[in-house]
């Protein structure tokens, strides 16, 4: 999925992750919960300027949303 030309010219970076993209969230004091999942949505946050990405866990939906920050690569 790549972005449009409506995207890259409002100057969108490409998103860290891809849905179907394994990804653990990076434990720390504002993740405190430990996740390891599928990216299953990522959305352009206005305000913020950045991308978030939803995990799914086991068929279940994380309920937070993540920045790239927050999360990497799961190799395992």
């Amino acid at each position: 999925m790549g972005l449009s030309d409506d995207e890259i010219s409002q100057g969108k970076p490409p998103p860290a992750f891809r849905k179907g993209d394994k990804a653990e969230v990076v434990v720390n004091a504002n993740n405190v919960t430990p996740h390891v999942g599928a990216v299953i949505e990522f959305v352009w946050h206005h305000k913020e300027r950045k991308w978030f990405f939803t995990l799914e866990e086991n068929g279940k939906k994380v309920g937070k949303r993540y920045a790239k920050e927050d999360l990497r690569p799961f190799v395992g």
